[in-house]
């Protein structure tokens, strides 16, 4: 019978992943739980053992990290095609280069397992885009950080935008604007709990001044084949959009109703990223997280103590700001519609 890295694990009661670890050199394992397995394994003629170790010991060459940028099965894979992504990755990569850390980067589809992962060439990894539940589960315990876009995994710490907060704050302000009804508008996406999370931060705002919600949630991404009926745009004064991107395309379908903005709807969204728009007739009054903070914070979390910042469910919340642009005015201002 073929011995299995379970049959090691289940003589010394450990677990499979602390078994891989140990068998593979892994770093931040304690010396005597290595030395358990690697003696445990060679007892029962575990054969396999010099084809996991690494090429290089950790001790021998600089430590190394790995971006992985999970992509939907079938979607062209374009890791850095949000310029939300790309200012938190070069942030990320300047903190690597300021630690002497080497950075290596894939792009993977959520039921792989990255190919950086099966050759052992990096130490931590940080995630973004479309990952699973199960994606995390094919990383074999490599000290692992969600960046930015999330899924709620065990275990799995993250360093995320404050969407609850921002979102609140871009509501809040209509509201000391003189605005009562107001309409949120927002995205429904499997692979990310953001837009959950933003859509709370509108309810509590509008809860906490006894107004009434207006919610319109869509599937999607606003796109060629993305609509939303001009009837969903009536009955407010004020639009809150779950992203920049949702609220420069409502611009549009607010300047083909014949309605202005701020003049007859005040406008406000979550991302600022008004240079993506430079043709716009109009800028967005939008919340902006600080991008670059949030890949400096990822980097120095996972580069300082990468095995105490996987043993629990850690969440850094990176704060931002409000950007008052002329999308918003007082509803003294705004015709009802």
């Amino acid at each position: 019978m073929a011995i299995s890295q379970k049959h090691i694990a289940d003589a010394l009661n450990l677990s499979v992943i602390t078994v891989s670890r140990a068998l593979r050199n892994y770093p931040h394992l304690a010396p005597e739980t290595r030395a358990r397995v690697l003696q445990k394994a060679s007892e029962l003629g575990y054969h396999k053992m010099s084809a996991v170790q690494p090429a290089q010991s950790t001790s021998s060459r600089p430590k190394r990290a790995g971006i992985l940028f999970y992509e939907a099965p079938g979607q062209p894979q374009r890791p850095l095609g949000s310029r939300v992504r790309e200012m938190i990755f070069y942030a990320l990569q300047r903190e690597a280069r300021r630690l002497h850390v080497e950075v290596l980067v894939e792009t993977v589809v959520a039921d792989e397992t990255p190919m950086l992962v099966r050759n052992r060439s990096i130490d931590v990894a940080f995630l973004f885009g479309r990952y699973t539940s199960e994606s995390v589960k094919l990383l074999g315990g490599l000290p692992s950080l969600a960046v930015s876009s999330f899924v709620p995994c065990p275990g799995l710490p993250r360093v995320v935008a404050d969407n609850v907060g921002g979102m609140r704050c871009s509501t809040e302000h209509l509201i000391e604007l003189g605005h009562r009804r107001i309409l949120f508008l927002g995205l429904e996406a499997s692979h990310t709990d953001i837009f959950r999370e933003r859509k709370h931060g509108y309810l509590i705002a509008m809860h906490e001044r006894g107004l009434e919600p207006m919610l319109r949630t869509y599937s999607g991404w606003p796109g060629p084949s993305f609509a939303i009926p001009p009837e969903d745009l009536r009955g407010c004064t004020g639009i809150v959009c779950a992203s920049d991107a949702l609220a420069y395309y409502v611009l549009g379908c607010l300047g083909k109703m014949k309605l202005r903005v701020p003049e007859d709807r005040a406008l406000v969204a979550f991302d600022h990223l008004q240079d993506d728009y430079p043709h716009s007739p109009c800028k967005i009054t939008s919340y902006g997280p600080d991008w670059d903070v949030m890949g400096r914070v990822a980097a120095d979390l996972m580069f300082a103590q990468p095995s105490e910042i996987a043993r629990g469910d850690i969440v850094v919340t990176v704060p931002g700001a409000l950007h008052v642009h002329g999308s918003s005015v007082p509803t003294a201002d705004v015709a009802a519609g």
